[in-house]
């Protein structure tokens, strides 16, 4: 099939999936939507469509098709084509894009006559937004979540358990941020309990290592702190929850040297002047000192500059999955 005319079919035939009854869609539907995820002209269309499903309970296409669709693509696919996906859809607001609507609609109801398991899909569809590079999905996101479920906070030591293996540490500080903040407003002592549990012994005693991005750290611990002074479950002690944590290898930058062959490479759009330069790098000049303030000074002005660029391209940034990308958003 000629390219246009594939595209001219499968987009209405995509939109359409979300209104058709969810019985009728077996395994000939999985393998086309599924396929369009491929395309670059389809790919935001099924996106679309997969967002939306992920709304609809006990549907064969439901949050835990969606969680487990999205848990299985390694970080760095993931986020090349995911990222994009949600910066495009946040900014399409006429119509309203499902990410747009999942994110508004908080706000427009009354969140405590939801069914518990469509509260437990948009809260897994919320925790998915934390992909996103563009942070006023991710805040939107994490207050969605909190007005969501605050009246009904039991979804979330769930919800800690299946997002405490995904391998993007931004999904899971804002889904502890989120649960942190729905208990802090309703401190059932039962959910407060479990929660407690679940963040000691799935993200401060996951194995091999404890998280090290700092910020999961202190949700998890601000968790234990929190029902600390409510409720800890028998045998459960305040200092389960406190430093020093287990950690594999101190911080390493590496040597200009081994970054020298990034400063004129083509491929990797303004990645290395971003960073490592203090005349045109808006990471280096506004986002380090805000970020880190005083403890810049623990590795010194280059060297932190040198172990994020480091720490950027060991995660898996590859210019033909992210070069695009960057060229959009920087």
């Amino acid at each position: 099939v000629d390219p246009d005319e594939r595209q001219a079919l499968m987009a209405p035939w995509l939109a359409s999936l979300p209104w058709r009854d969810g019985g009728t869609l077996g395994n000939h539907v999985r393998t086309p939507l599924l396929g369009a995820l491929n395309d670059p002209e389809l790919r935001h269309a099924a996106l679309d469509t997969l967002f939306a499903l992920a709304l609809r309970p006990e549907h064969r296409f439901d949050h835990r098709f969606f969680h487990d669709l999205l848990v299985r693509i390694p970080m760095p696919r993931r986020d090349a084509v995911f990222c994009w996906y949600l910066h495009r859809a946040f900014e399409r607001s006429s119509p309203p894009s499902p990410v747009v609507r999942a994110l508004r609609a908080p706000w427009e109801s009354d969140p405590s006559r939801l069914d518990r398991v469509l509260l437990e899909a948009w809260c897994v569809v919320l925790g998915w937004c934390g992909a996103a590079a563009d942070r006023r999905v991710r805040d939107y996101a994490t207050k969605a979540a909190v007005r969501l479920s605050e009246h009904d906070p039991s979804v979330w030591p769930g919800l800690v358990d299946m997002f405490a293996e995904v391998d993007d540490d931004a999904v899971l500080e804002r889904v502890l941020c989120a649960a942190y903040g729905v208990v802090l407003r309703n401190p059932v002592p039962l959910v407060l309990s479990e929660l407690a549990l679940a963040a000691r012994d799935r993200v401060l005693r996951r194995k091999p290592e404890t998280p090290s991005h700092a910020l999961i750290r202190g949700h998890a611990q601000a968790i234990g702190e929190w029902a600390a002074h409510r409720v800890l479950p028998q045998g459960v002690s305040v200092e389960d929850f406190r430093p020093p944590y287990a950690r594999a290898v101190p911080l390493h930058a590496p040597t200009a040297a081994e970054l020298e062959q990034y400063r004129s490479n083509p491929e990797y759009p303004q990645l290395y002047s971003s960073v490592m330069s203090d005349v045109t790098g808006d990471f280096s000049i506004y986002t380090i000192p805000s970020v880190l303030g005083d403890y810049e000074s623990l590795l010194g002005h280059e060297e932190t500059r040198r172990w994020v660029l480091g720490a950027v391209i060991e995660l898996g940034y590859d210019p033909v999955m992210h070069a695009h990308y960057d060229y959009k958003m920087i």
